[in-house]
């Protein structure tokens, strides 16, 4: 079933992605360094939706089982979003709050076929 949670979470993706590119582009010569963009999520923000957003981001293409391919390319297009892909990748936490235990966490988030770069 599709919700509105799952929308949220994708437009979450693009806003914070774009924000941390922005943020990068600031730092000076001396301060750069690869830059990874970590989610922490407690439910509301799934690791597959993540890897679909990963995919794209990382090699401009969708996947092709990606639901959300058509929603997200109308809202990049209409927003003027482009993204300048300085990125080295995509970090997901998943955090049982009311036992403040690690369910889940994975350093490099892609989608299961992708290879990494």
């Amino acid at each position: 079933m599709l919700s509105g949670l799952e929308f949220k979470a994708r437009w979450t993706f693009i806003q914070r992605t774009r924000e941390a590119e922005e943020k990068e582009a600031l730092l000076s010569p001396e301060e750069k360094a690869p830059v990874r963009l970590l989610f922490c999520s407690n439910g509301a923000l799934r690791k597959d939706a993540l890897e679909d957003f990963a995919d794209f981001y990382l090699t401009g293409q969708f996947r092709p089982d990606d639901w959300m391919q058509n929603a997200v390319a109308r809202y990049l297009a209409d927003e003027n979003i482009v993204f300048s892909r300085t990125l080295i990748g995509f970090s997901y936490l998943y955090l049982r709050w009311e036992t403040g235990e690690t369910e889940d966490f994975q350093i490099d988030v892609r989608g299961p076929s992708a290879e990494p770069i």
